[in-house]
């Protein structure tokens, strides 16, 4: 398995220039100063250059990347082969959303400096294998540990969570957004708003019916579920439900949308939710409507009766 850092940097469009806009950072960025990740998508030659502060240790010296964590042996000044993925905090809700990323890295230990800076930038890790994702397609979020909620990147500016057990739902999800991201990016300008009515365009939206490739194809509320070689006839059995209904949203206000804003239902399930006082909790409504769920369970080896209920 790949080893995960995942890298906390200031929000900027493109980490191409000093004179970008950024936002977050820490004091030192909110001090004027320019942040050294602001070229971490600007390579020399064919070879990216990327940043995370490290901090200071008790002598005042940078800070080390823990290369055991990352399947580093006693000894190593490098890793390579890591992943290495940048979050970054969204101004307006303050949440961290992945940025972009470096596949096969090598991780140094220690920092190097950037060849050919004038302003001694220095390097934490090295990458040719590169991606952004621009600031309009920005929606995977990485948790963020608080008071009371252990799990997630805490004060460090990294952090190595990825590669527990624990967090192997998280792992799966990321690895699927990063290999097939096309399949799962959300433009943060796509939002909700009561006034606009748009829960059911949502719902149904090209873009959107994509979270059900990666969640998968089958109801998490009856448990019908289908093959690959059957989703282009029976694919449409499933729909995405809203588990946050817009309804919900007092006057004025919009959010952002996010793939575990919504479940996976198929069609008769998700007619029969919105019926019920379950609307946003699926697992009770599976457990109320006992007979829904064993009658659609008994036709999961008839496909055409399913979809016809």
């Amino acid at each position: 398995m790949v080893a995960i850092l995942v890298c906390r940097v200031a929000w900027m469009p493109r980490y191409e220039s000093d004179e970008e806009e950024r936002f977050g950072g820490g004091s030192y960025v909110d001090q004027g100063n320019v942040p050294h990740e602001s070229l971490n998508f600007l390579p020399v030659g064919d070879t990216y250059y990327g940043f995370v502060e490290t901090g200071k240790n008790g002598k005042g010296e940078n800070g080390k990347i823990e290369l055991k964590n990352l399947e580093g042996k006693p000894g190593d000044k490098t890793v390579a082969g890591v992943l290495v993925v940048f979050c970054a905090k969204e101004r307006e809700t303050g949440e961290l959303l992945v940025t972009g990323w470096y596949r096969h890295a090598t991780v140094y230990r220690q920092q190097i400096e950037r060849p050919g800076d004038n302003l001694g930038r220095k390097v934490s890790f090295t990458a040719k294998d590169a991606t952004l994702v621009p600031e309009s397609e920005r929606c995977f979020r990485i948790p963020q540990a608080r008071s009371g909620r252990p799990g997630g990147i805490g004060q460090k500016q990294f952090w190595y969570g990825l590669n527990e057990e624990k967090a192997r739902t998280l792992r799966e999800l990321l690895d699927t957004y990063i290999d097939a991201p096309d399949l799962i990016r959300t433009p943060q300008e796509a939002v909700e708003s009561r006034q606009r009515r748009r829960s059911e365009r949502l719902e149904r939206h090209g873009t959107y019916r994509q979270f059900i490739n990666v969640k998968g194809y089958r109801c998490e509320a009856c448990g019908w579920s289908i093959d690959e070689d059957e989703r282009e006839v029976w694919g449409s059995s499933f729909e995405l439900h809203h588990l946050a209904p817009i309804r919900e949203l007092p006057e004025k206000i919009t959010r952002a949308v996010r793939i575990e804003d919504f479940a996976v239902l198929c069609a008769s399930c998700h007619r029969a939710i919105h019926r019920t006082e379950f609307v946003s909790d699926v697992a009770g409504f599976s457990k109320a409507y006992p007979r829904t769920r064993r009658r659609i369970a008994d036709l999961a080896a008839s496909p055409r009766k399913a979809a016809a209920i």
